[in-house]
């Protein structure tokens, strides 16, 4: 869960364990010897400085689990910027520039302009994000060594104050574990007093052979899972050990191992591989048997036994009518889990799908103000369109619509993984991979003309400019518009299968008048006909392959 700078907590390194009692901070390891950056050595001799440089991380990482993947880069941006603008405002002596002292302002410097850089990334956020991040350190604290006493992280994980990933996995099992109302692994104020709040296990349990259970609820069951423990979530279960119930979960039963184990969270296991452990007592000593035959004051107290009999009938026929409904309970609660994993699975392979265009579509739609925040909009809008237009209609046509309000929770956090991992978390078929989805961060000749536009964007700021696509309309032939030093540039990006004619040179020329540009620049994937590169000598406009964007400098 430890992190290092520079900028202070954005390059990774293994982490260290804190203590407590000593100190609390920063969010990096102090090597020994002394880095070569002198403000991270002054951090980690500085107790406050350490304490307000873990704050920030605190909150940095808590926006960086709102924003998801597509947001990262941005965030790394802003917080190099931060980083940036407090060594200047601080005078903090360069690296190379050992001969200088360190002024002797920069802590209350480093505090005050921490402090600030903090409430920005504080105001980006709202509800249980806001809430986490504004937590006390000690208490964040104090969090994370509660998830590990209850098994949810490793054992041995000395918490920091900062979640980063294992701390996020625990945090979201657990909440879907209490069926906590948002299980999007933000610990918020509620979530922190349920966490604290001791933990009540109901029935005890044990298993009837040895079996195989696992910390993860997969969609397709434990079963599956039973012989593969290469992930180090399995562990084995023996009939000598006893399980206490902590919850269930589709279905499953979530049992704790009695007395606990280090290291071994609470295991999923399916209601057929255990069997509820009676609780012996003793018995009570036999009593002689004098005399068996009923004694005549005791005859006269039953009327001859015939009203006992009756009362021994209307006993038979409550628990018969008491055993019929809590059958039908029983039953009715079974249907209504497995229609729910049935809806749920319904939607996943619906997610599957269109994994690919999910990851395409997030890219182009999370995008950042001129503020410098991360605009999730247009993101949540397609997200409800998918649902209303693909999961939706898909459970209606299989009569599982009622069952959206109990799994929307699971599909929106499923949805969120698929479009934000590079990679498919969730799987893809040859069918997806065949087919082309026209992907910004790609060239291809098949791409859309608007994702073109979007991939010279990305070219040109990998060459240091701050690019940004113009609207579809109204842009007056400018597709992107860029700065950088002090200078503005504006192109047109032309995805054609023929050479470019003069009509582009013109529109362009037009263009760089109306935005009053210093630049302007005709980009396409072909080449340019003799017309157009002699209006562009003309005009003074550039004509460029879109390859040679990734180090565009005109100067």
């Amino acid at each position: 869960m430890k992190r290092v700078a520079l900028p202070l907590f954005l390059l990774l390194m293994p982490a260290a364990g804190i203590a407590e009692s000593v100190r609390i901070g920063p969010s990096f390891v102090c090597p020994r010897p002394a880095p070569a950056d002198r403000l991270s050595q002054l951090i980690c001799d500085d107790t406050g400085m350490s304490r307000e440089e873990l704050m920030l991380a605190q909150s940095y990482q808590a926006l960086r689990h709102l924003y998801g993947p597509g947001g990262w880069k941005a965030l790394r941006a802003q917080a190099a910027m931060f980083d940036s603008r407090l060594r200047a405002a601080c005078d903090v002596p360069a690296s190379n520039a050992r001969h200088r002292p360190m002024p002797p302002g920069v802590p209350a410097c480093y505090a005050a302009q921490t402090e600030t850089d903090r409430a920005v990334w504080l105001g980006q956020m709202s509800g249980p994000a806001r809430e986490e991040a504004s937590r006390p350190i000690e208490q964040a604290i104090g969090l994370q060594q509660r998830l590990v006493a209850l098994g949810f992280l490793a054992a041995g994980t000395e918490g920091d104050g900062v979640y980063g990933n294992a701390t996020r996995a625990a945090i979201m099992t657990w909440q879907r574990v209490a069926h906590r109302p948002d299980a999007a692994g933000f610990m918020s104020d509620a979530d922190a007093v349920a966490l604290r709040s001791p933990v009540v296990a109901t029935d005890m349990f044990r298993t009837a052979s040895m079996i195989v259970a696992c910390s993860d609820p997969r969609a397709d069951g434990i079963q599956a899972i039973a012989t593969d423990r290469a992930d180090g979530h399995c562990f084995e279960a023996l009939p000598a050990q006893r399980w206490e119930k902590v919850a269930e979960e589709r279905g499953l039963l979530l049992l704790r191992r009695v007395p606990a184990v280090i290291g071994e969270p609470p295991l999923y296991f399916r209601p057929g591989d255990v069997t509820t452990v009676a609780e012996r007592k003793p018995l009570a000593p036999a009593k002689k048997q004098e005399n068996l035959r009923p004694r005549p004051q005791d005859l006269a107290a039953t009327g001859s036994g015939g009203s006992g009999r009756i009362a021994v009938v209307i006993l038979v026929i409550a628990g018969m009518v008491l055993g019929v409904v809590g059958v039908r309970r029983l039953h009715g609660a079974r249907s209504r889990r497995r229609r729910a994993r049935q809806a749920y699975g319904l939607a996943v392979q619906e997610i599957v799908t269109h994994q690919r265009t999910l990851q395409i579509r997030k890219l182009q739609l999370v995008g950042v103000d001129a503020y410098g925040t991360i605009d999730l909009a247009r993101w949540n809008k397609e997200r409800a369109y998918f649902y209303k237009t693909r999961i939706m209609p898909l459970l209606a046509a299989n009569a599982l619509d009622d069952q959206w309000l109990l799994i929307n929770g699971d599909v929106e956090h499923r949805l969120e993984l698929a479009a934000s991992a590079p990679g498919s978390a969730l799987g893809r078929s040859e069918a997806i991979r065949e087919r082309f989805v026209s992907d910004p961060r790609i060239f291809d000749p098949r791409m859309e003309p608007a994702d073109y536009e979007r991939h010279c964007a990305i070219l040109l700021r990998a060459a240091g400019w701050k690019a940004q696509v113009t609207a579809a309309s109204g842009d007056q032939g400018t597709d992107v518009l860029a700065r950088r030093a002090g200078r503005s540039l504006v192109l047109q990006c032309k995805l054609y299968s023929s050479p470019v004619g003069n009509s582009a040179v013109q529109a362009i020329s037009a263009a760089r008048l109306h935005q009053r540009a210093d630049l302007a620049a005709v980009v396409s994937n072909a080449s340019f006909t003799p017309a157009a590169r002699q209006l562009a000598r003309t005009n003074g406009v550039y004509l460029i392959h879109h390859e040679e964007l990734r180090a565009f400098d005109p100067s």
